[in-house]
């Protein structure tokens, strides 16, 4: 049956909803990738002392082209969020992100991370 997005088999369990870790500012931002399930992987980025007018995160998993995606904000946590699929253990993604701080839009570095 389906239930928000995620079709289940009947007896079967939800994916895992991963868990905001508690993180402590050391610059302008934090930012992260992690696992969400066997093929999903969450990027989070966490604006320090600031309110972000919005946040893209651009990715691209290998072999594969490049997506370009608004991302939610939770309140709860004060991070932006967005949980993409489609990817395969061992398989790696490389990320940045495009925000607003001030009226002025910027640029992060390239990240990469490894669906394990």
């Amino acid at each position: 049956y389906d239930t928000g997005g995620y079709t289940y088999t009947v007896g079967s369990s939800p994916p895992p909803t991963p868990t905001p870790t508690p993180v402590t500012c050391t610059g302008n931002f934090n930012q992260a990738a992690s696992s969400a399930g066997s093929t999903q992987v969450q990027f989070s980025f966490q604006p320090c002392g600031w309110t972000a007018g919005y946040v893209i995160v651009h990715y691209t998993v290998s072999g594969q082209t490049q997506q370009n995606v608004n991302m939610a904000y939770n309140s709860s946590s004060g991070q932006w969020t967005y949980t993409a699929g489609g990817m395969s253990s061992g398989q790696t993604v490389t990320y940045s992100f495009t925000y607003q701080e001030g009226g002025l839009q910027y640029d992060t570095g390239t990240y990469t991370w490894t669906h394990p």
